[in-house]
């Protein structure tokens, strides 16, 4: 396991992030189980206000390598402005618009790597449930049904927020998976989910880029 003091650190919105995340690099050959001194201390910082906040904490204490994982939301040209403006603050030279690929860079002067990947593909709307979306299988027949029953629900009266609908969804049909109620985390252990998808591979590759290799500054 990975230290609380590590200068390796991944900052994410909230625990499903952090599950999601862990399992996915495992699934590539990340096992925060085993000793590896590349791996990130993995920061659950209970929303985005606060991952604002503990960005500028965790380049105060010189971390080696700092990365940030965020919902687009319904606007992502106003989500990465918000980590732009928070790490310009510190010194941190970051595009001012969403890069697709996720960015990863260093910064000679604070002697750290940096590195922002904007949920769901960094350059659309969308959070957590909408990247693990595409890593329903292309096959599945019942995942159409899961939004239908969703939406149906809606009409129906169920109160879930708008912005929530494609959790809904996801959890409708995990509900209907062989062992039903998955966590995503757990899905993408039991490969529920494909690892292997186009937007996982990216993503992963993302992650080692960032994190999978010594800093070159410092």
């Amino acid at each position: 396991m990975v230290a609380p003091d590590s200068k390796r650190r991944l900052l994410v919105e909230g625990p499903d992030d952090l599950w999601s995340i862990v399992n996915l690099m495992k699934r590539h050959g990340a096992d925060w189980d085993l000793p590896d001194e590349h791996l990130p201390y993995v920061e659950v910082c209970e929303g985005h206000r606060n991952l604002r906040e503990y960005i500028s904490i965790v380049l105060l204490k010189s971390s080696e390598v700092v990365g940030v994982v965020v919902d687009a939301n319904s606007s992502p040209a106003d989500r990465w402005r918000s980590i732009h403006d928070r790490l310009a603050e510190s010194g941190i030279d970051m595009p001012k618009q969403p890069q697709a690929g996720g960015w990863v860079s260093e910064s000679a002067a604070l002697g750290c790597r940096c590195g922002v990947w904007m949920m769901p593909d960094n350059t659309g709307t969308g959070s957590l449930e909408d990247f693990l979306e595409t890593l329903v299988p292309s096959s599945d027949g019942c995942r159409p049904l899961a939004e239908q029953a969703t939406d149906q629900a809606s009409e129906l009266g169920a109160p879930f927020a708008k912005s929530d609908r494609m959790k809904a969804i996801m959890h409708t049909w995990l509900a209907w998976r062989e062992k039903p109620g998955q966590p995503f985390g757990q899905a993408i252990t039991a490969k529920v989910l494909d690892a292997d998808s186009p937007i996982a591979t990216e993503f992963a590759g993302w992650f080692n880029r960032l994190f999978m290799s010594k800093a070159s500054t410092g």
